[in-house]
């Protein structure tokens, strides 16, 4: 039994008559009246917050705080390309991939007339700087992180890889076994080491000086490589059972990512290496939490029956896809909504020998959009006010 007053306001946590004692019995009391005899605390707060989180739904808009409550907030329509701003038409046959450099400063453009073209980007417009002859058909290219080379695969009847230098102009290649395909790469971040893969079982790490294989995995039938980590150590590989799986060359353990019902024609992974976005054979975009392994979101409208089309991550915190369709548009997408938020049209008829919208690439890169489709490229104009990291 306590009877010193001090002894009894200590027990009860009293803290004495005041501002502070006032609120902690109205929270108590809170808990035992109905909202309609007495409104919760801060409740105008948690209303006001309600409405803004609705105009972020409504407007597709990442920030906010950045939006008044006196008016509707707008999509963000300054950050979706819509005007074309040049046509290049140096390739003589179907422009199979394209890939900005790092920095922003070049593009290079492989086709299947047996090119690869380096453009020089300059205020919003292209310039051809170097053109490689490679005697074969041109499938996939890689720039190395510090853009000096070019790492270059041929079609799938090729069992070579070719590194070319930017600077020199000098260009090697580094031959498999015969019976091997390489068909896709990427680059290590230390410059001396790249990843090498095919349709037919291949999957290599080679040195860049020598040639030489330095680790190998057996069997695997790859689409597409994407390498993470700080160190490169961990790939990200698509393959023919429908799934994307990590591979750890340091550990020489694998283990999976995500797998679909159908074909992953092709991905991409975006900066911080959260998030993967998928081009699914008949089924369109789907994007991954590939840290949590989870499927967020399918997006539809984009048709895509036969061809391998690429995508991308663009907008200022890259919650902007766009993707390329068998129907001659470009779709852009926002991540919180699965129908397109504009389309922009690609090409009409070309000559008969061509073959339409069979690659069809739309990337994101300095202020810049590139548009592929055929034979044709299409560079499409950025407003400057946006900052597009790659």
């Amino acid at each position: 039994m306590l009877k010193d007053p001090k002894q009894i306001r200590a027990a009860a946590g009293w803290q004495g008559k005041g501002r502070s004692s006032r609120q902690l019995l109205m929270d108590n009391l809170q808990h035992y009246l109905p909202h309609n005899v007495m409104l919760p605390p801060r409740r105008l707060q948690t209303l006001l917050k309600q409405a803004q989180l609705y105009q972020q739904s409504q407007s597709l808009c990442t920030n906010i705080n950045q939006h008044s409550l006196l008016y509707d907030a707008q999509p963000p329509q300054k950050e979706i390309p819509e005007q074309c701003c040049q046509t290049l038409y140096e390739h003589k046959d179907e422009v199979t991939i394209c890939k900005f450099s790092n920095d922003g400063k070049y593009l290079a453009t492989g086709s299947k007339d047996q090119t690869v073209i380096i453009w020089s980007i300059d205020n919003y417009s292209a310039k051809l700087a170097k053109k490689v002859e490679l005697g074969r058909p041109v499938c996939y290219l890689m720039w190395s992180p510090n853009d000096k080379m070019l790492l270059i695969t041929g079609n799938e009847d090729s069992s070579s890889i070719w590194i070319y230098d930017v600077e020199s102009g000098d260009i090697k290649e580094h031959k498999q076994a015969t019976e091997d395909s390489i068909t896709t790469c990427a680059w290590l971040p230390d410059n001396k080491r790249y990843l090498c893969a095919g349709k037919q079982g291949q999957f290599y790490m080679v040195d860049v000086a020598s040639g030489q294989v330095i680790e190998q995995w057996e069997g695997i039938r790859v689409y597409g490589i994407h390498c993470i980590g700080s160190d490169g150590s961990k790939v990200l590989a698509s393959d023919s059972r429908n799934r994307i799986r990590c591979y750890d060359w340091e550990c020489v353990l694998d283990h999976p990512v995500l797998e679909e019902d159908h074909s992953i024609l092709s991905f991409s992974v975006s900066k911080d290496e959260n998030y993967a976005l998928l081009n699914i054979k008949q089924q369109g975009l789907h994007l991954w939490d590939i840290k949590c392994n989870s499927l967020v979101r399918r997006f539809r409208g984009n048709k895509q029956d036969y061809f391998v089309i690429y995508s991308c991550f663009g907008g200022s915190n890259e919650e902007f896809f766009a993707s390329g369709s068998e129907d001659n548009l470009i779709y852009i997408y926002h991540r919180e909504k699965e129908t397109p938020i504009n389309r922009l049209e690609g090409h009409g008829k070309f000559e008969k020998r061509i073959i339409i919208s069979k690659i069809t690439l739309f990337i994101f890169q300095q202020n810049l959009s590139l548009v592929l489709i055929g034979t044709h490229l299409l560079l499409v104009y950025w407003p400057v006010v946006v900052t597009i990291v790659w």
